[in-house]
């Protein structure tokens, strides 16, 4: 069922539908007057993700709880939550978890021990581990080989330092 009203100065569009197994009506609101029903459905039902996200954020992992005054850290603790929000729900898949929900039940208490710095290293080194039993690949062989390179880069910085004696080859850093 639609109605067209304008409650006010804006004229609206509504939808009133029954669908699925519910027993209750949804209304659908619209200011664009030129939606067709299915393109408004398409939009709630992706908007209705969202807001599940943004809920399990808020419930389970606490976004919009950073006490910092600080605009940059209140970005990083979002954009933080956001990814531990994804590399969780990577988890989930690859896991026996049914639902989003016991996942982060599992991990909460965990994840209020650690800090903000630990947490990240922590989530994307079981990123890494995931990622690199699904390709196939040995993670310890691939992190020991870029260790390797760089030491080996390393170590000819400052042989080519000691025997050429010269400013272009200047000591490395050894941070």
């Amino acid at each position: 069922m639609q109605l067209h009203a304008k409650p006010g100065e804006q004229p609206i569009r509504i939808f009133i539908i029954k669908y699925g197994r519910s027993t209750h009506w949804k209304v659908l609101l619209t200011t664009d007057t030129s939606m067709n029903f299915v393109r408004a459905f398409e939009l709630y039902e992706r908007r209705w993700g969202i807001e599940v996200i943004f809920k399990e954020c808020r419930g389970y992992l606490g976004l919009g709880k950073c006490q910092s005054r600080s605009y940059n850290a209140q970005i990083a603790e979002t954009t933080l939550c956001f990814m531990m929000y994804q590399m969780l729900s990577l988890a989930k898949r690859f896991s026996e978890y049914e639902t989003l929900g016991a996942l982060f039940r599992s991990e909460r208490d965990r994840l209020q021990v650690l800090t903000l710095w630990s947490r990240t290293l922590e989530e994307v080194r079981h990123l890494l581990e995931v990622l690199s039993r699904e390709a196939g690949v040995d993670l310890l062989t691939c992190l020991s080989t870029v260790a390797a390179r760089q030491m080996a880069d390393f170590s000819t910085k400052v042989w080519a330092h000691f025997l050429c004696d010269s400013d272009d080859y200047a000591m490395p850093d050894l941070d």
